[in-house]
Formats: structure tokens, C-alpha cells, sequence
């Protein structure tokens, strides 16, 4: 498995333990693909989904400074970047929402947006969740954020933000 994939597959994970948690569901993964990256069902029901899942980063210096590609520090300023960080959320949205209108798939569609931004937390975006944008002809059910909690010492706050 490759890195991008294994990383995938963490958030996968996370996301599926932590929607669990909250909704009393039983969601698995049953097939690592493309389009959406994964098929998720539940084991106690014929429920189906899928989960498309990607990351948002500061700026790509910090994504390799957290991939342990670089020896950079991340961005220490919340105030003077969030409005940054923000406008790359939104592209993001819109570049995932672009592909996904492309998929050929037949269940419920989600999207897994890992918030690997240290700086961050789920507070920070509960605050301005007026900024974001979903765009026209979206195709996800459900658009989900995933943050580090320093509570669980994992990835395991969620938001969901559609």
C-alpha cells in the first residue's frame, strides 16, 4: 500500500469510529477504490456508502513539514491565516464536487475532509462556518470535517458542515 493510500485509509478509519460513535451505526470498510476512495457499509444493515476522502493543509509547505519531508515550523498565527485557510477549504470543496459529478455510483455519497492543520480546531470552524461554500449540483449527502481531538489523542472531532 502506498503512502497516499494508507493515509486514506487512516481517515477512513477515523471517520467511521467517530460516526459511529455519535450515531450508534455499525459502518466498515469493505473496498479501498477509486471513485470514491472507499465503499462503506454496515454490518448490521444493508446500508451503502461511499466515502471520498481528502486532506486540507495550511499550504503544501506544511503538508511536507508534516509528512516529515520538511523541517519548516507549521503556521503558528491563527488569526492572520484562518481567512487563508478558509479560501483553500473552498477550493477544495469545489475541486472535490467537480470530480464527484463525474462518478458513477449508485449510493449515498460522502465526503471526508481531514483537517491536518495543527493549528486548527473544530471550534475555529464552528465559528465561521458561514464562508463555506458547497457549490451548485453537489453531489455528497454529507460533506464531513475531521479534526484532532487533544481529548482521545486522535483524530476523532467531527463536523459536519452539509
Amino acid at each position: 500500500m502506498n503512502e497516499n493510500d494508507a493515509l486514506e485509509e487512516a481517515a477512513c478509519l477515523y471517520f467511521i469510529d467517530a460516526y459511529n460513535k455519535s450515531h450508534g451505526t455499525h459502518f466498515e470498510i469493505k473496498e479501498h477504490r477509486d471513485r470514491p476512495d472507499f465503499l462503506v457499509g454496515a454490518s448490521n444493515t444493508s446500508e451503502t456508502m461511499g466515502v471520498e476522502v481528502t486532506y486540507l493543509y495550511y499550504d503544501s509547505e506544511e503538508a511536507k513539514t508534516l509528512l516529515g519531508r520538511s523541517s519548516l515550523p507549521p503556521h503558528p498565527d491563527k488569526e492572520k491565516n484562518f481567512d487563508a485557510l478558509a479560501g483553500r477549504l473552498n477550493d477544495l470543496l469545489m475541486d472535490k464536487v467537480k470530480a464527484a459529478v463525474a462518478y458513477d455510483f449508485g449510493h449515498k455519497l460522502f465526503l471526508l475532509v481531514r483537517v491536518a492543520c495543527p493549528v486548527f480546531n473544530k471550534s475555529d470552524f464552528e465559528m465561521c462556518s458561514d464562508w463555506i461554500d458547497l457549490h451548485s449540483g453537489n453531489p455528497f449527502a454529507e460533506v464531513w470535517l475531521l479534526f484532532y481531538s487533544e481529548q482521545t489523542a486522535t483524530f476523532s472531532d467531527l463536523l459536519q458542515i452539509q
